[in-house]
């Protein structure tokens, strides 16, 4: 991808393999990213989804996620420190990069469950969860219910993207059997588009809730 705010193009060298790919062209409410280990999960989600989305949208405010402060460490922050100064500065005690186009990827986690309350209020135009099966169900809907775009408006080509959650997982943890309920549900196939009616809005009539997938990745997918 090029992105270029000023005369001079940014490159970003991010050349996404094919099932990441389709993760990152799918314009859906809520996706899950997940199967085997070694899939490409977590880089295809730092790289496509987090840092590829805030170059293209300016004041996109991002989120991503991991359950402890050392897998954050070890998976993305190791990797947001070493952007080009170019795309725009790292702040360290905030775990926060800030894109020169205003756009901000917010780095979190949150061991213990009634830590999730730390990011209540927040404007979270993306959300990207890593490991999500490691989180509560109580913690995954409470970020849901912050995953909104207020006034904030997407970049040209970018209508339908936002907001946006992006859930990557392996199997098992305390969440698998609510990912498993929300995006595997009886009768539909992974790979195809459905509503998950329980996120309707109940002042709207015609919601239909939050258009759904889920993405399945083996360790065949990540050459």
């Amino acid at each position: 991808d090029i992105v270029s705010e000023a005369a001079k193009p940014i490159v970003f060298d991010y050349q996404p393999q094919p099932r990441q790919a389709l993760l990152h062209r799918i314009r859906c409410r809520q996706i899950l990213y997940g199967g085997a280990a070694m899939g490409g999960k977590s880089y295809s989600l730092l790289m496509g989804e987090g840092i590829a989305r805030c170059l293209a949208n300016p004041g996109l405010q991002a989120y991503l996620f991991r359950r402890t402060l050392p897998e954050l460490e070890a998976n993305h922050l190791i990797r947001l420190r070493q952007l080009p100064n170019e795309f725009g500065t790292y702040h360290e005690t905030r775990r926060q990069f800030l894109f020169r186009n205003r756009a901000v990827l917010n780095a979190g986690y949150a061991e213990q469950e009634s830590a999730i309350k730390n990011y209540q209020g927040r404007e979270m135009h993306l959300v990207l969860v890593d490991e999500a099966a490691q989180w509560t169900p109580l913690m995954l809907g409470f970020l849901k219910g912050w995953n909104r775009c207020g006034s904030w408006k997407p970049a040209p080509g970018y209508e339908g993207f936002f907001p946006r959650f992006v859930a990557a997982s392996n199997p098992g943890g305390v969440g698998h059997t609510y990912l498993k309920r929300v995006f595997m549900p009886a009768g539909i196939e992974p790979g195809t588009a459905f509503y998950d009616e329980s996120m309707k809005d109940p002042t709207d009539p015609e919601d239909k809730g939050w258009l759904t997938i889920y993405i399945p990745s083996r360790m065949a997918d990540n050459k």
